[in-house]
């Protein structure tokens, strides 16, 4: 650090808490219009050590503040037609534009205008007033130009037309509804863990059901996108199912699929075929290792579990066949991948003599195909627990018993072998038993592995005797 920079990071630290946040504010709102040309990443890099210990919040620029409703919808560069739920970020300026032109410019201008002033003032109270007053002036403004044009095809096209594409009037649409729920919505956020959120507790599910209900209360149809918000908020879109649950008390598929709320639910669904499609996808990979593909595997099997703990799924209904349409080619693909020829992948690493179950201590073990073994044996030990999910739990629990059955005769004849072994091969059936012992812990029973291990230890020290 040199003395300037040090300088001025002195000066920072010196500052009251209240004018570290004007200066933050400043140096942010500075940011679009760069007006004082100022270094702005290299002051807010010096500031923000200062700004985390006082725990300021984030100064925001008025049309940052605008976008909060949706700011978990928000995605760059996703695919035509736009995803239910999803918001590209390129289609705020085309918004802005026709808001601030056609709509509701003055209004929009000024209450810019004094939000700025709140947050170089470092008004809390004030900053979240102007906010709400933003969400309130947009809402009432895209909602009357939306309903001006209403249903007329004509109308529809010259709008689309003029914002660039259908899928930013798409967007436009999610976006007025955000923010006619912005109250609801964003009391909620408050309440809640920052983005991305792994799921909600009991408590949190019933603070979603509360605000469900207050937007329901303000417009019926948008209560759906508080849950579409919601879901942009999580790490992975499955949990969603629990506030559908909680909001409808239980409802089964058939009739929340006769809902909006048919929406959200969709957008789970289709996330579960995308991850059953990974899956697919890594064990057609002939270069990934077994090990590779059982995160994928994990994520589909979280998922599936998810939904079914959520809501009752029927099989005749929609979701229940697009549900069990992905287990049948996840479980098939893995079966083809994993468990049909696992025996011999695994029993491979211990060769015996011909047409018998003794050992072969001809030659030292294969480090090749061990590798190949403990893959396999892992791959199908870690899939065990959560393979009821994916429509293998019987095949997987007879393939770990069949071999597991194949290491301990394999091992048992080890024992046997190691006290009447020759000096110089006596090494290479320990070597054999520790391979046996690693592919029993990795696959099942790391107790059953470790007294096996003890006891291939005595025999050996018998022999050495």
């Amino acid at each position: 650090m040199d003395d300037k920079t040090a300088q001025v990071l002195a000066f920072i630290e010196s500052l009251p808490e209240k004018e570290l946040r004007k200066l933050a504010a400043t140096v942010e709102l500075d940011r679009n219009s760069n007006k004082l040309g100022l270094p702005h990443n290299a002051i807010m890099a010096l500031l923000r050590p200062s700004l985390a210990l006082i725990r300021a919040p984030r100064a925001l620029i008025p049309q940052r503040a605008f976008c909060l409703p949706f700011e978990d919808m928000l995605v760059s560069g996703k695919p035509s037609p736009r995803p239910d739920g999803q918001i590209d970020r390129s289609s705020i300026i085309p918004m802005w534009k026709w808001m601030t032109g056609d709509l509701a410019g003055p209004q929009i201008e000024d209450a810019c205008a004094r939000y700025i002033e709140a947050e170089h003032a470092g008004d809390d109270a004030g900053i979240k007033d102007l906010s709400h007053t933003l969400w309130t002036i947009g809402a009432k403004a895209l909602t009357d130009g939306l309903n001006t044009i209403g249903n007329d095809e004509k109308a529809n096209a010259a709008l689309a037309k003029k914002l660039g594409g259908d899928d930013i009037l798409t967007d436009v649409r999610l976006m007025a509804a955000c923010l006619r729920i912005a109250e609801p919505l964003e009391k909620l956020k408050a309440k809640l863990p920052p983005n991305p959120m792994v799921g909600f507790s009991k408590d949190q599910l019933f603070m979603a059901s509360e605000a469900y209900a207050a937007a329901e209360a303000i417009n019926p149809p948008d209560a759906m996108v508080l849950l579409l918000a919601l879901a942009g908020r999580l790490l992975r879109p499955f949990p969603i199912m629990n506030v559908i649950k909680t909001v409808t008390r239980g409802a089964d598929d058939i009739k929340i699929q006769r809902t909006d709320l048919a929406v959200p639910g969709n957008i789970v669904f289709s996330a579960l075929e995308a991850d059953a499609q990974a899956v697919i996808e890594a064990a057609q990979i002939p270069s990934l290792t077994d090990e590779d593909i059982i995160p994928k595997v994990r994520y589909f099997a979280e998922g599936f579990r998810t939904i079914v703990e959520a809501i009752p799924i029927k099989r005749n209904g929609e979701w229940g066949k697009r549900m069990h349409n992905c287990r049948q080619r996840v479980s098939e693909e893995l079966e083809r991948r994993l468990l049909r020829d696992a025996r011999k992948v695994v029993m491979k690493a211990l060769p015996t003599r011909s047409g018998g179950t003794v050992p072969k201590l001809a030659a030292e073990p294969d480090d090749r195909a061990f590798e190949l073994a403990e893959d396999r044996a892992q791959a199908i030990g870690t899939m065990l627990p959560f393979a009821d999910k994916i429509g293998l739990k019987g095949d997987c629990s007879a393939k770990v018993s069949e071999i597991r059955k194949e290491l301990e005769k394999y091992a048992d004849g080890l024992l046997k072998a190691l006290p009447n072994a020759p000096a110089d091969k006596r090494a290479i059936a320990f070597a054999f038993l520790c391979i046996a012992v690693r592919l029993v812990e990795v696959m099942e029973n790391p107790d059953e592995a470790d007294m096996l291990r003890k006891r291939g230890m005595l025999a050996l020290d018998a022999a050495s005797r």
